[in-house]
């Protein structure tokens, strides 16, 4: 997965082949950490651990994406 500024990129792979998705990211959000990164969940499910923050300018509220190391998990919680 890679978070940018305005979109998710998805890349899957299987066997020799990629397979690259993406979805845009509503303009009443803005990701303002850990943008442009790559992260990578393997196919057990295991991920290293990573933060992304999302700040909505409709709650003005902040969207923490906290993935889990070696358990390839979102937990989302807001402040």
């Amino acid at each position: 997965m890679v978070f940018d500024k305005e979109r998710i990129i998805f890349h899957t792979s299987k066997d020799d082949k990629t397979k690259t998705q993406s979805k845009k990211i509503p303009k009443t959000l803005k990701i303002t950490s850990g943008s442009r990164a790559n992260y990578t969940i393997n196919n057990g499910g295991e991920a290293t651990a990573a933060t992304i923050i999302v700040e909505s300018k409709l709650s003005h509220q902040k969207i923490f994406y906290k993935i889990q190391m070696n358990w390839g998990e979102i937990i989302e919680t807001t402040s």
